[in-house]
Formats: structure tokens, C-alpha cells, sequence
């Protein structure tokens, strides 16, 4: 199966929504986007849809009978027959809208269900007896049997209905959208110094917690910015005892770090590498809070102050100033060629590890 990261699934959602746009048939392959829980399946569907600005479904189908999907029968007593009133999970051309119908968890929708309820909806796009509308793209995503103890398998007919993409946990695209989130620098810091947390499933039976992408954000995350006499007990909870434990004691480093702008300032930071990564992650967050909401001017300087700091800390150990740079520009998407003169600093150490093609000083040539 090919595997592709949340990033990714979210450019084939989009890819294939602008040409279902252009296509003249309704009929179409589903995307299906296999995983462990937690890491990041839903929200990306839901992401891609704001992004095209249109609705995103959710049809919940295993919660559903066919009846839900058919709509309520009523008697027509002029045609003499029965017809069938539109469930309004449905949509139909004639409501002049677009969208994507989501079918989550679809791996605890049993067989028979799936062959009376999926086989027109996925491919043809009808629901029973109701033609969807053309602009609607049918989506779904499950876990595999290795991540769930339930699971029914997709019928044969149905697999060959969908592009299937396995999703795979991947740090530096949850780095990213932990950026965009405004997510607690701690927790990108303490996931880029212990990778193996960002999804580690439980293999202890009492222990329900464990580490996920939406347990770091919706758990941890909120725990942080909760209230302190909560913060520990939450954080436990959410990512379980072992994360839990790794993480508060990654906390009680961090608390000792200087604020992002006396780092700005003073381009010193410690030494032990846990604590340097807080520190870089804390700077990059600060810049791209800052920078979202200054002026022109504002935003120059902060930007040329964390490119001096990365070329300072490039001079004794470019793999550091490299870590600055990539983090601002591909995580954080802070337009660093907004202070070109501050790239054209850069030690030459510098660019030849982040800057292969100088990409990024013809972009800043471009902003002379």
C-alpha cells in the first residue's frame, strides 16, 4: 500500500477535489486513508476542506441503517408508488453546493452493510434510490487490524472502489501543523528530541493513555495552557504514564530557559541539547506569533534577528543554525526572504548544508 504522511493526504484531497471540479461524470474513485488512530486522518480531511473553502460531511455509517441513507418512503397516491424522502446527509445537484462526504471509522462498518450502502455510494455516487451531487467527493479512513480490535475488512468489490493510501506518523509535518496551531513549543522541543512519542501505541492492557498527534494537541497541549495545579494529572492522562513522566520532567527544563526575545538579543542559549531545542522551538514560535500580527517594519526585524541568531549559531556548529533556518522557512512558513540583506549573512558553513540550489537568496533577490 503506499504510504504518504498528513501533508501529503492532504494535497491529494485537494488535487482530486479540483478535478472531480473539471470532470464531467460523477463517477469516481473514493479516497480511502488507512492508520493508527490519532495521527492525524480526520483532521486533514476537515483541513483540506476548509482550505477549498467547502463542506466537509461527515456520514457517520456505522451508526446508520440503509433506511438512514435511503430517506423515509412515503406513498405517492397520484404515481401510485412509493417514494423516498431525501435524508438531508445527502446532497443532490439541485442543492447547487460542493463538498466532501466523509465516511470515518469504516473499518467497523460490517460487510453486509457495506455491500448494500457503499457500493453505488463510493463509485457512482448514489445513495440508493438519491444521485449525489458531481462536485462531491467521497472520502473515508479506518485503522488497520494491527491498530484495533475491531475491524471488518472491506469487501473486494468495495477495496476496488478506492485509491488506498496508508498514513504514516511523520515529526516534521506534525512540527508544521503544530506551528500553524500555535501548539506549545514544549511539546514540538520535547517530540523533536524524543521522536519515538509522536504515536506509540499502549501494549500495556491497563494502561488506555498513550501517545498520539491528537492527544499532544488536544490533551497536552490544552493542559499546558490549563490551569497548574491540573497540568500534570492531564498530561499523564492524555499521552499515558511513560510520555507523561518524559515530558513534565522536559518540562521542568524548560522552565529554566530565557525568554525568545533576551535570546534574540543576546544569541545565548544553554548547551544541554534538550533545552537548546526548547530554545530554538520557543524563538521560532515567538517570531511566528510576532510576525503574523506586525507591520512591514516589525516584521523585518524580527526576521533578521533569527537569521543573525542562526548565523551566529551557525559559526560554531552549522547543523544549528541549519535547524533555525529549516524550521522557520518549512515548519513555521515565516518568509524569511523578507530580510535579504540578513541572508546574505549567512556563513558560507550555513548555506552549504541549508541552501543547496541558494533557492532562498533568489527569492530574497527578488524582494530587492
Amino acid at each position: 500500500m503506499e504510504k504518504i504522511n498528513i501533508e501529503t493526504a492532504k494535497k491529494i484531497i485537494k488535487t482530486r477535489f479540483n478535478e472531480l471540479r473539471k470532470a464531467e461524470e460523477g463517477e469516481n474513485l473514493g479516497l480511502m486513508f488507512w492508520g493508527a488512530p490519532g495521527i492525524g486522518k480526520t483532521a486533514a480531511v476537515k483541513q483540506a476542506g476548509k482550505e477549498l473553502g467547502v463542506e466537509v460531511k461527515l456520514i457517520p455509517l456505522s451508526a446508520l441503517d440503509l433506511a438512514d441513507l435511503n430517506g423515509v418512503p412515503f406513498p405517492d397516491y397520484e404515481k401510485q408508488k412509493t417514494v423516498f424522502m431525501r435524508t438531508d446527509l445527502i446532497p443532490t445537484e439541485e442543492d447547487g453546493k460542493e463538498g466532501i462526504l466523509f465516511i470515518d471509522e469504516i473499518n467497523t462498518v460490517p460487510e453486509e452493510k457495506q455491500a448494500r450502502g457503499l457500493y453505488g455510494f463510493v463509485f457512482e455516487g448514489f445513495a440508493v434510490t438519491h444521485k449525489i451531487g458531481k462536485n462531491w467527493l467521497r472520502i473515508a479512513a479506518g485503522n488497520l487490524p494491527e491498530h484495533t480490535a475491531v475491524f471488518y475488512d472491506l469487501a473486494e468489490p468495495l477495496q476496488n472502489r478506492f485509491e488506498h493510501y496508508r498514513v504514516e506518523p511523520d515529526l516534521d509535518a506534525f512540527i508544521k501543523y503544530a506551528l500553524e496551531r500555535n501548539i506549545s513549543y514544549q511539546i514540538i522541543a520535547f517530540l523533536k528530541f524524543k521522536p519515538e512519542y509522536l504515536l506509540k501505541q499502549s501494549s500495556k492492557e491497563d494502561d488506555y493513555a498513550w501517545p498520539s498527534p491528537r492527544v499532544w494537541e488536544y490533551g497536552a497541549d490544552r493542559a499546558l495552557k490549563g490551569p497548574k495545579e491540573l497540568m500534570e494529572s492531564r498530561v499523564r492522562a492524555s499521552v499515558g504514564e511513560a510520555a507523561g513522566m518524559e515530558f513534565l520532567e522536559f518540562l521542568k527544563v524548560s522552565e529554566q530557559l530565557r525568554p525568545p526575545e533576551e535570546v534574540l538579543r543576546t544569541k545565548r542559549i544553554p548547551q544541554e541539547i534538550s533545552a537548546r531545542l526548547a530554545t530554538i522551538y520557543s524563538v521560532v514560535s515567538y517570531v511566528k506569533r510576532e510576525v503574523e500580527k506586525a507591520n512591514v517594519t516589525r516584521k523585518k526585524t524580527l526576521i533578521s534577528e533569527l537569521i543573525h541568531l542562526a548565523s551566529f549559531l551557525g559559526e560554531e556548529d552549522p547543523k544549528l543554525g541549519t535547524l533555525i533556518l529549516k524550521t522557520a522557512k518549512d515548519e513555521g512558513k515565516i518568509k524569511l526572504s523578507l530580510a535579504p540583506e540578513a541572508l546574505r549573512e549567512l556563513p558560507k558553513q550555513l548555506q552549504g548544508i541549508y541552501l543547496n540550489d541558494e533557492s532562498l537568496f533568489k527569492e530574497a533577490a527578488q524582494e530587492i
